[in-house]
């Protein structure tokens, strides 16, 4: 037996186990390790302690098995909301990698606007809800899920330079788009929007994706929505600049709250740590 083992399996300090050691002893009143040069063996009491703790450790080892074995069995529906394009672009993908360990729990998703998420989380339509800013409502618990960046992109390879942005043709998310308006304001702050040359205007990312890839053309999106085209060597960022965002989670503050709901709670603020990595 070592201390130096012991604290490695638990992740812990070496003297961390040597004080919870020595506090032991002191509340028992009984020397339960002999230490020589190179090893830690237990005291006449310190192997009575243990053959009286063994039983007791046997059974809190069988209730977590079993609780850890319904946990798996949990089933029902979790009713979710979250923005259209991240929602489809990125949190499809927490969802089934929720599912994957808790197949007997599905999802009612809905995408939709940030508007509809909150009153449907007030009205307990939906159990959680993934929004583009935080919120101060009765009830309502608001926690910051996630940073979202905003990219300049273009087709991989193009080879058309950005010298003049007055003639580069840009896909835009609506005719008025909000997010190359913003970019704009903060990186070109004398250009103005209505000179810029807009080649579509669509509602949809991925629309906006094929229409990136077909020539040479520009568009402000979200790093998550762009993502997967990124990394696939289809499209590319052509700036350093970035506009930052939140992402937040939103739902119903519950002490009463059912575990599968805990569960996907704890899933969903794990797995965007993970992702912002």
């Amino acid at each position: 037996m070592s201390f130096t083992e012991t604290a490695k399996q638990f992740s812990v300090s070496q003297p961390s186990i040597s004080r919870q050691i020595k506090l032991l002893e002191e509340q028992l009143n009984q020397k339960l390790f002999v230490r020589d040069k190179h090893k830690v063996h237990l005291t006449d009491a310190g192997l009575q302690l243990k053959s009286r703790l063994r039983p007791l450790i046997k059974e809190i080892k069988t209730i977590l098995d079993t609780t850890q074995e319904n946990v798996t069995h949990l089933s029902g529906t979790i009713s979710f909301g979250c923005l259209t394009e991240v929602g489809q672009n990125t949190f499809i993908d927490m969802l089934i990698d929720f599912h994957k360990v808790y197949p007997n729990i599905n999802f009612d998703t809905h995408f939709i606007s940030p508007e509809d998420i909150i009153e449907k989380v007030k009205t307990g339509q939906l159990d959680f809800g993934v929004i583009g800013q935080a919120v101060e409502l009765e009830n309502i618990r608001t926690y910051e899920l996630i940073e979202e960046k905003e990219v300049l992109v273009t087709r991989k390879g193009n080879s058309k330079p950005i010298e003049d942005i007055y003639k580069c043709e840009f896909i835009t998310y609506l005719y008025h788009d909000v997010l190359l308006v913003s970019y704009l304001q903060k990186f070109y702050n004398k250009l103005s929007y209505s000179k810029i040359r807009k080649a579509f205007s669509v509602n949809s990312h991925k629309a906006m994706i094929e229409a990136l890839e077909s020539g040479n053309y520009y568009a402000v999106m979200p790093y998550f929505s762009v993502e997967r085209a990124i990394k696939g060597g289809r499209l590319e960022i052509v700036s350093k600049n970035e506009l930052k965002n939140h992402l937040y989670l939103i739902y119903v503050e519950n002490n009463l709250m059912p575990m599968k709901n805990d569960l996907f709670k704890k899933h969903i603020i794990s797995w965007c740590k993970k992702k912002s990595l």
